[in-house]
């Protein structure tokens, strides 16, 4: 996987009134694949294990794929609702997550990705979420190395 992109990820969350936003910057590749974009890059997952995780985003639909099982898939379409497994220590549970809006604009030289969702447990409102993708080109100082 050539990585030649700076990805900045930012999530927020707002649960009962309470919001909490995280922000992770890493490099990743992005590839044109089956008529849309796919974000890829390497993560840590707990225990220092690295998993690869993708965002494939085709029109209004983005599919997050973390690892290669079904409990590591999250689908976002616009307008509705998806059923998806989460993982936990005591087992998989589902969840559902509906999509009010997808935007996307990305390009060979970067772009973005903005998602915006609700989640429910037993058809139930738990949160409202945002996720948030930057992706710029990565700058080269050599051969080795990159700015970011």
């Amino acid at each position: 996987m050539k990585n030649d992109y700076i990805l900045t990820l930012t999530g927020a969350q707002n649960w009962d009134g309470d919001t909490d936003t995280t922000e992770m910057r890493t490099d990743c590749s992005l590839s044109v694949e089956d008529g849309g974009y796919v974000i890829r890059y390497e993560e840590f997952a707990p225990f220092g294990e690295s998993v690869t995780t993708e965002f494939s985003v085709r029109g209004d639909t983005v599919t997050l794929q973390r690892g290669s099982d079904e409990a590591g898939r999250m689908v976002f379409e616009k307008g509705k609702r998806h059923t998806c497994w989460y993982s936990t220590p005591v087992g998989p549970f589902a969840v559902g997550i509906c999509t009010q809006s997808v935007e996307s604009e990305l390009s060979g030289e970067g772009g973005f990705v903005d998602l915006g969702y609700t989640i429910d447990i037993n058809s139930a409102l738990r949160a409202q979420n945002r996720i948030s993708i930057k992706l710029r080109k990565a700058e080269r100082d050599n051969e080795c190395n990159f700015k970011s």
